[in-house]
């Protein structure tokens, strides 16, 4: 009688942290998350990491098919029951495909981490937000860019259904980024460019000020990437900040785009240069000893006047992540 008393009890207070657990999750519209899959993330480097970005990744069995069919309903914790940001960047219920992003808070050293995932509530309402996973983020909600975070350069731009297009003219952050993007960060933007015309393209720069003048004539430190003038092929340009000119080089030809087709763009600095990439699998190495930091960053019209002419571009979506060149890796999840 004595030991049935004890499993009951046990029992009993089992289930009470269960339900306060399940209702201390974020937004749950009085609903309950009825699955859980464990990750374990795994740290190559071999160096501590803090607040880092992690990509998840989940497809075909790993997808979570009984979570709502627009994703609002998922949730990370870590072992201690904390809720972790995270941000949904592409959710495909019907092709079973899921990219999200978590911020955690600590890595050790080639050690793991245990993350869970949850799932399976109908009642839950979205928490997926970009700006509490990313050192910088926009996603161009609204109908007009952000003017806390931008400052406008351009004659003919606009901002329909979370899109930033810009058709003449340049962008740059209102104000200078609180890193440097050279220390180890990644710049990243989902980007199409519409057609060709005589002009370069809108580009994913980052430099040593709001933009970089024709020629490097600012002698800033930058990375520029972009479309060729009148041409579908992307560029390169890169500079130290030592002197005026790209003394770090160019590329003509990075890679060969198509019009009216989404890349991920991102360009991976370093103390050592860069890596350029297109769609997070072709990668281009550059060297470069930067002399200046690199804290800002512009689209569209890489120097910046407002009546430029560029290769129309859209932009879904633009982040800043902290870069080490062995990334964590996520196990496959368990139920």
């Amino acid at each position: 009688m004595k030991k049935l008393l004890i499993i009951c009890l046990v029992f009993c207070i089992a289930m009470y942290i269960t339900a306060a657990y399940a209702r201390d999750l974020s937004n749950s519209g009085s609903g309950t998350w009825e699955y859980e899959k464990e990750l374990t993330i795994h740290e190559n480097s071999g160096k501590s990491l803090a607040d880092y970005q992690v990509l998840v990744e989940l497809s075909g069995s790993d997808f979570p098919t009984e979570a709502q069919s627009n994703g609002n309903d998922i949730r990370f914790t870590d072992i201690d029951g904390i809720e972790l940001s995270y941000w949904i960047e592409k959710y495909d219920y019907s092709g079973k495909h899921a990219i999200i992003w978590m911020k955690v808070p600590y890595i050790p050293a080639s050690g793991t981490v245990t993350i869970y995932l949850h799932y399976g509530n109908p009642s839950a309402e979205g928490v997926s937000n970009g700006d509490e996973v990313f050192e910088f983020f926009d996603d161009f909600l609204g109908e007009s860019p952000d003017m806390d975070k931008w400052q406008i350069n351009a004659n003919d731009y606009s901002v329909l259904h979370s899109k930033l297009r810009i058709n003449v003219g340049a962008i740059s952050i209102a104000d200078s980024l609180a890193l440097n993007l050279n220390d180890g960060y990644v710049l990243e933007g989902k980007i199409m460019y519409h057609h060709i015309n005589s002009g370069y393209s809108g580009s994913l720069s980052a430099q040593s000020s709001h933009y970089t003048l024709n020629h490097n004539d600012g002698a800033d430190a930058t990375n520029l990437y972009m479309r060729d003038w009148n041409s579908r092929d992307l560029l390169r340009l890169t500079a130290s900040g030592s002197s005026i000119n790209y003394n770090c080089g160019g590329t003509m030809n990075v890679f060969t785009s198509e019009d009216n087709v989404w890349y991920i763009l991102g360009a991976k600095f370093h103390p050592g240069g860069v890596s350029l990439t297109e769609n997070r699998t072709q990668e281009w190495v550059y060297n470069c000893k930067w002399v200046k930091n690199i804290n800002y960053i512009s689209l569209g019209a890489f120097h910046g006047p407002e009546s430029y002419d560029i290769q129309d571009t859209s932009y879904d979506w633009i982040l800043i992540r902290k870069y080490i060149s062995l990334e964590p890796t996520v196990s496959t999840p368990t139920s």
